[in-house]
């Protein structure tokens, strides 16, 4: 747990040159680290019966964020 309470909320942006955005914002009555990300699995098919597991996603990117053997971003940047 956190020291304190803990009040988030998160807005799903999506922009018009077809951008998905998240906006966070967290606020606390202690002082505490907090590190939000995102875990989210979409059900790209509008039919919400159907599995997400036949998905494909291609993104079109010029860098990624290698990780280490625990799954942690290493802090460099790495062209595709």
């Amino acid at each position: 747990g956190l020291p304190g309470n803990v009040v988030v909320s998160v807005k799903y942006i999506l922009t018009h040159d077809d951008r998905l955005k998240f906006l966070y914002e967290a606020s606390t009555d202690k002082e505490t680290v907090i590190n939000l990300t995102n875990h989210t699995y979409w059900n790209l098919s509008g039919n919400f019966k159907r599995k997400i597991d036949g998905h494909c996603l291609t993104l079109y990117c010029s860098d990624y964020l290698p990780v280490d053997s625990l799954q942690i971003p290493t802090g460099k940047i790495e062209p595709v």
